[in-house]
């Protein structure tokens, strides 16, 4: 997890952080429900793969554009 924010185990919503400073992205922690079914397991990982993907990107991104 790239921030320290984090929900309450009884939360029952995703949570959305403040701004990551390099990538300027607002990490989201995904809820996990109870009973989460393998499909909505799925999904929940490739979310998480973009958002990762995403903010790789546009810190490399926002590195090379302060570095010029």
């Amino acid at each position: 997890m790239r921030s320290g924010f984090s929900p309450t185990a009884s939360s029952k919503y995703d949570w959305i952080g403040p701004p990551d400073r390099l990538s300027n992205l607002r990490p989201i922690i995904y809820h996990i429900p109870e009973n989460e079914t393998p499909l909505e397991r799925k999904l929940r990982h490739l979310r998480q793969e973009t958002e990762d993907w995403n903010h790789e990107f546009w810190t490399n991104q926002n590195f090379s554009f302060t570095k010029v």
